[in-house]
């Protein structure tokens, strides 16, 4: 799932020790980034939807923070992005 040694680094400065990131997929234009939706555990139940994009500077990405969802609901992001016409590759 995560064959991007880039992105593996900024994951693991969103993602605690019990926290799941699930790939949504690519933004429909390219360069826009992937989608993320992270569940967090540490301090309750919430999942947060997380695009992940290049910087101007190839070798560094960018974390954007799109939604917040409380409980375990990885479709509520897919949902999310998809009532505000984001499609998805």
């Amino acid at each position: 799932m995560y064959d991007n040694p880039i992105i593996l680094a900024d994951l693991a400065l969103i993602l605690g020790p019990d926290d799941d990131a699930h790939f949504l997929g690519h933004a429909e234009e390219r360069g826009q980034g992937d989608y993320y939706a992270v569940v967090h555990r540490r301090h309750g139940l919430w999942t947060h939807l997380y695009r992940i994009a290049h910087d101007l500077r190839p070798d560094r990405l960018i974390v954007h923070f799109e939604a917040a969802f409380p409980g375990d609901c990885p479709d509520a992001c897919r949902s999310w992005l998809a009532e505000r016409g984001r499609r998805l590759v």
